[in-house]
């Protein structure tokens, strides 16, 4: 038929049951070095072998130009950069070269000392340095006699000083103009602090009449717990959530003035007379039987704050009996009356 390729000759089945049952050994082949592929090729040529590239470089024939041309040399490839060592035995071409001081002449690293390349300069002669004696500055305060290489110069008396004696009163100021000039710098301040002592004093009174008001005791007190939480002293391990702040007046055996003071709303009121004590720096001895106990009273009425020493500041707080930022007098009591109730309130106030 016409659609059949017809094939002369003879088909020859050349893979037979041997060789396909044959395998390869599992040794390793060794293989010559210069037969394998560069592993480190940079130029696109890691597909030659070591041989192959050696052969390439050289196919151009480079290593005849130096025998056939000799007015070419290695100075074509960086030419003016480097010069060569002086010595003939070494001719080194040295990007940093040495000058010799004496003949001259150029050398590389390893022929640049004197003995190394057999400098003409004798050797005999020693090699003057000029050492110029160092100036020494003598001390010209008093018996002084320190000597100092720098220079420490007096702009006003024209005079050197040692370091010791740098400040010899030569620019200083005597003590009257030094204190006339210390009260020009307070007088601002001691100004200020007196009328900030009779602003406080002003708004102290006006508190204090403001409190016989009921209407306006509670507007009072929040004005004082304001003014409290700037100058109150207290555990610094209490919260800043938990504090309860008070003005706290002294009992009247102590002359100290009143004093602002932030205990923690968790404690009892024996711990808060404890700790107040404390801080105003006052003798407690309510753990003695016999001596007279230190107990809180309100200072508008005069009233014992609490005779229960275990009962909790949050709940007098919580149940309208304190206020916080409330005054309170701080004072001592006997322990046959434990209910007292304090008199001439007015005695209390700074």
């Amino acid at each position: 038929m016409d659609s059949q390729v017809a094939a002369e000759g003879r088909l020859l089945d050349i893979v037979d049951d041997a060789w396909r049952e044959e395998l390869l050994p599992h040794d390793d082949i060794n293989v010559p070095p210069a037969e394998l592929p560069d592993p480190e090729a940079d130029n696109g040529d890691s597909h030659m072998t070591l041989k192959e590239q050696e052969q390439k470089w050289t196919d151009i024939a480079l290593c005849t130009l130096c025998e056939h041309h000799h007015g070419f040399s290695n100075e074509m490839e960086l030419p003016g950069l480097g010069k060569r060592c002086a010595r003939l035995e070494c001719k080194q071409l040295d990007f940093l070269p040495f000058i010799c001081s004496h003949c001259q002449l150029i050398f590389c690293k390893d022929h640049y000392m004197l003995d190394k390349h057999m400098c003409t300069h004798d050797s005999t002669i020693s090699v003057r340095k000029a050492v110029e004696p160092m100036k020494q500055y003598h001390c010209t305060y008093g018996d002084c006699s320190v000597l100092s290489s720098a220079e420490i110069y007096c702009q006003v008396c024209k005079k050197h000083f040692c370091l010791k004696h740098r400040h010899h009163g030569c620019i200083d100021k005597d003590q009257a103009t030094r204190d006339k000039e210390r009260d020009k710098w307070e007088s601002p301040k001691k100004q200020f602090e007196i009328a900030k002592a009779e602003v406080d004093r002003q708004v102290d009174t006006n508190l204090n009449r403001a409190k016989k008001k009921e209407r306006l005791n509670k507007t009072v007190l929040k004005v004082q717990l304001m003014r409290l939480k700037g100058k109150a002293v207290g555990s610094k391990g209490i919260p800043t959530t938990d504090r309860a702040y008070f003005l706290i007046y002294l009992p009247l055996t102590v002359q100290k003035n009143s004093k602002a003071v932030f205990v923690a709303k968790q404690w009892s009121i024996g711990r808060v007379i404890d700790s107040v004590a404390d801080l105003c720096d006052i003798s407690n001895k309510n753990n003695e039987t016999a001596s007279k106990k230190l107990r809180l009273f309100h200072q508008h009425d005069g009233q014992i704050l609490c005779t229960e020493m275990e009962r909790k500041l949050e709940q007098l707080l919580n149940g309208g009996t304190l206020m916080d930022g409330e005054t309170l007098i701080l004072e001592y009591i006997t322990g046959t009356d434990p209910d007292s109730c304090l008199k001439c309130l007015d005695q209390y106030i700074d």
